[in-house]
């Protein structure tokens, strides 16, 4: 079915969530539509396994093809995409990070605590997903 289809109709789904990280841990992520979101997100085509899925997204997005970690699966949430999420974290290099986030109305460099505090104030700028992750507790960096 296409994914187009999915979306419009909101239709129960799977999908993969990279979060990526700098060696200080601090998280880049990416405004969309709808607000700050994990700069990587997409559906799982039907087939291929989501740590695939997540290793195709580094390579193809950012031309990186180093360890990831599972950090777990985040079941569908309110007023977000209908789709059962693996959360994947790669880490990414400090000044590709850095480089990244100087276009600042696209991109941000966030530490946990800095996350904390937007949730707190402008929790309306993030993503339903990216909401869940902050206010669940967006597991730590290791």
């Amino acid at each position: 079915m296409p994914e187009t289809t999915v979306k419009q109709q909101n239709l129960p789904c799977r999908a993969v969530a990279l979060l990526l990280r700098d060696r200080h841990g601090r998280v880049l992520l990416t405004q969309k539509g709808d607000g700050w979101d994990v700069t990587v997100f997409d559906l799982l085509v039907a087939g291929h396994s989501h740590e695939e899925t997540a290793r195709h997204m580094l390579r193809q997005g950012w031309g990186l093809d180093g360890p990831l970690r599972l950090l777990g699966l985040i079941p569908p949430v309110p007023e977000g995409p209908n789709s059962f999420t693996w959360l994947y974290e790669a880490r990414i290099a400090t000044p590709l990070a850095k480089e990244v986030a100087r276009d600042t109305e696209r991109h941000l460099l966030a530490d946990h605590d800095e996350l904390q505090g937007l949730e707190a104030h402008f929790a309306t700028l993030f993503t339903p997903l990216l909401l869940r992750l902050v206010r669940d507790g967006l597991p730590q960096s290791t």
